[in-house]
């Protein structure tokens, strides 16, 4: 049954990458559709970052499974009422609302792994993770954008929501030790943030992978902000193609965790290569002439962007149980921070320079970061051999 959920799970993804898409071209036929596409993107997030460090020490305090239960339910409401309010405000709330959700569902889903299927099982979980994750986003991007070409956003939104309380009835049946520290003495929550800070200044292995999440997600903002507006400047049918080219990133996600669940690499090595490798291909997809090309590019995307994913996960899972989900709860302020701060750079820079240009200074700054953390790691290696 525990591995069940996995499914469901992805399920409830499907229909989110679904929601994307048409929620995308709903806010297209706005008038003044570049604000409130940027108000969208920027209220997601910064519903995320508000709610990032309480979502860390609220999961390290309750029940983790009633707390994704209610995320999930709460997600639900919030889409319903796009679909009966279809207006640029509803739809802005509605974003800030799951954001916040979002956060608190994340960090007690991955607090929640290493007791759900033992921790000599957390890499392969992830990649299944990732895997699953990626068929919702080969399948559910495109199905997304030829319902919203075809039958409109409503019943596709109507979808989403269903998943989110299909998950949440799951979750009411399944049982698992989900109380993360029940004997934990209430203290103050700054002192809590406090403790989590110390803690991951004190381990490089969880420090890094912190700091490179911030601008990881600066760098998939920029494709995120820019692949919609690619579409639309290539085809009439905008929806249809940019649900196609999320499917290809997909596609290239799906096998690249499939491959790397099944041989064993160094994590951290693996996990900055993977991030470089993602930012130089993302760049190129926005430089590119032909479809066919920046499909190829954008498998390619998919696949590094697949191998940051499952060890940046490992490696932060690897965080002491009575401290997890505050070192999540950091991970998701962080990567909120980065997509607020790339999806307020994004118009402005498309606007004063171009598209592509945009891209390739904000997947730049990945370069630097990972310069910088192989630098940081070097050193970390010298200090512990002194």
């Amino acid at each position: 049954m525990k591995q069940l959920y996995l499914y469901i799970k992805g399920l409830s993804d499907f229909g989110s990458r679904m929601h994307f898409i048409a929620v995308t071209a709903l806010i297209l036929s706005f008038e003044n559709a570049g604000f409130w596409l940027m108000a969208f993107f920027i209220s997601r997030q910064l519903g995320g970052i508000l709610s990032s460090l309480y979502a860390g020490t609220i999961a390290d305090r309750f029940d983790r499974r009633h707390l994704m239960m209610g995320s999930d339910l709460g997600s639900g409401l919030a889409i319903i009422t796009v679909v009966l309010f279809p207006n640029p405000l509803t739809v802005v709330v509605s974003a800030f609302i799951v954001g916040v959700l979002y956060s608190l569902f994340q960090v007690s889903f991955d607090a929640s792994i290493p007791h759900l299927f033992g921790d000599h099982r957390v890499v392969k979980i992830n990649a299944t993770i990732i895997r699953i994750g990626s068929i919702a986003g080969i399948v559910g991007f495109l199905v997304g954008g030829l319902l919203a070409d075809h039958w409109g956003y409503r019943w596709v939104l109507l979808f989403d929501a269903v998943t989110f309380i299909i998950s949440a009835w799951v979750l009411w049946i399944l049982r698992w030790d989900s109380q993360a520290t029940p004997n934990l003495v209430p203290s103050v929550f700054s002192q809590e943030i406090r403790e989590a800070f110390q803690y991951i200044h004190q381990h490089s292995r969880i420090l890094v992978p912190s700091i490179l999440v911030f601008f990881y997600a600066i760098a998939i903002s920029a494709w995120n902000f820019g692949l919609p507006i690619l579409a639309h400047s290539i085809t009439e049918l905008s929806s249809t193609l940019n649900g196609l080219m999320w499917s290809v990133t997909g596609i290239g996600s799906l096998i690249g965790a499939w491959w790397l669940g099944g041989i064993s690499l160094k994590q951290f090595p693996a996990m900055v290569g993977s991030l470089m490798v993602m930012a130089l291909f993302s760049m190129l997809v926005f430089w590119a002439d032909h479809q066919a090309v920046i499909l190829l590019l954008l498998f390619l995307v998919g696949f590094a962007d697949a191998g940051f994913q499952v060890f940046h996960r490992v490696l932060i899972q690897q965080s002491d149980n009575n401290i997890r989900g505050r070192v999540l709860g950091f991970q998701q302020l962080l990567s909120r921070g980065g997509y607020l701060v790339g999806f307020l750079l994004a118009p402005v820079l498309t606007h004063q320079l171009s598209l592509p240009i945009m891209v390739m200074i904000l997947e730049g700054m990945v370069f630097f970061a990972t310069a910088w953390s192989i630098v940081k790691c070097i050193q970390g290696e010298k200090k512990n051999q002194a």
